[in-house]
């Protein structure tokens, strides 16, 4: 009995200390960007890029989606998205891995902005961690 309660215990150890992970550090939040913007009205995505201030092709109606790009981890209670003022709801992220580390290096987040007809829309978010930087970003939807 002495023996199976050591090899039990042993197993045991084994087992808990044998799942625990190691976390790598977040990837520091750098920047965002307004990635691509969706709509029925262009009846795709629109790619937008980084220095772009408008969109190229006209967006509009339902689904219409706005695509942000998060460089590093911010904190998801500081994430605000809004087009002519009125708040959008997140509704879908994905994730990129861009250096293949397996570590999340862009979080891109889906606003829906259905129903509406373009306009002015900004983002901006802040740091998960310290020093909590805030970033926005901005571009006029055509």
């Amino acid at each position: 009995m002495k023996k199976f309660t050591s090899l039990f215990l042993i197993g045991v150890i084994l087992l808990v200390f044998g799942s625990v992970g190691f976390a790598a550090p977040a990837a520091p939040f750098t920047d965002v960007m307004v990635y691509a913007v969706g709509s029925e009205q262009y009846g795709d995505y629109e790619y937008i890029d980084y220095n772009q201030f408008t969109t190229l092709e006209d967006h509009g109606g339902t689904p219409f989606y706005i695509v942000t790009a998060d460089f590093g981890y911010s904190r998801q209670s500081s994430r605000i998205a809004k087009l002519n003022g009125i708040k959008l709801n997140l509704v879908y992220t994905d994730y990129v891995d861009t250096n293949g580390d397996s570590i999340v290096d862009v979080f891109l987040y889906y606003w829906d902005a259905s129903g509406q007809t373009g306009g002015n829309f900004t983002y901006q978010a802040t740091s998960e961690n310290y020093p909590w930087n805030t970033y926005s970003d901005s571009i006029i939807i055509k």
